[in-house]
């Protein structure tokens, strides 16, 4: 339920899925959608910076996130609506946020590791059906606490993958927890999604349009693998 959880520099050779619903999976699977080339995540303003400023290359964009807000003298935020074809088509992105590119650090070392969120959750049940018979899903959760969001998300995930896998998977507690959270809500997605910490927060700062977006179930059926350092898309 929160990277926490999860220990920092295992290397895992099942399939590791991390969901990040508001807002980082899903803004960077729209920026995979729209064509950008690749994105390098980082846990700090100043890994980025220094990051940027070490490559020399002209088609690089800054992006990221503190407090909800594009960071001073980035490029993007992490609003999934500013990542346009015109803005990411043909560039490399370089992306930190609060939550989501720090889950995605924490688990660098695994071998197989997948981004979800609403957008491609159908997608990548059918992708890691039946690749493993053990699965890890990390929810980034909100400053390493729990985020209903994400668990939500994972719920859903984890009733498609019952239903295309052959294989009767056992689920912990937290995963049982997350199926049902699945069951109550997982019809009014976007009505809970402005109830959570995360969405109060996101409506507070002008961002509701960004809830609307990320709450649509399927809409970008890309598959984001994270390998070597850099998201791309599979």
């Amino acid at each position: 339920m929160t990277p926490a959880e999860f220990t920092e520099g295992d290397t895992r050779s099942e399939p590791v899925i991390v969901i990040d619903v508001l807002r980082a999976m899903s803004t960077m699977i729209q920026a995979l959608a729209n064509g950008c080339r690749d994105i390098i995540p980082v846990d700090s303003v100043e890994r980025a910076l220094a990051l940027h400023t070490s490559l020399f290359e002209t088609d690089i964009l800054l992006c990221g996130e503190r407090e909800g807000m594009k960071i001073y003298g980035f490029d993007l935020g992490n609003s999934p609506l500013e990542y346009t074809p015109d803005a990411v088509a043909g560039k490399s992105l370089i992306f930190t946020s609060t939550n989501g590119s720090a889950a995605l650090i924490r688990v660098r070392k695994s071998k197989h590791i997948y981004l979800c969120s609403f957008f491609n959750v159908t997608a990548i049940a059918h992708t890691i059906s039946g690749k493993s018979e053990n699965l890890v899903i990390l929810c980034a959760g909100q400053d390493n606490h729990f985020a209903l969001e994400d668990a939500l998300c994972a719920g859903m995930l984890i009733s498609h993958i019952r239903t295309h896998s052959k294989k009767e998977h056992e689920l912990n507690d937290a995963a049982l927890s997350a199926l049902q959270l699945n069951s109550i809500y997982g019809n009014n997605i976007n009505a809970i999604l402005k109830q959570t910490d995360h969405g109060r927060e996101l409506i507070r700062i002008g961002m509701k349009n960004d809830i609307d977006f990320c709450a649509q179930v399927d809409a970008i059926p890309v598959i984001p693998l994270f390998c070597d350092g850099k998201i791309t898309k599979l």
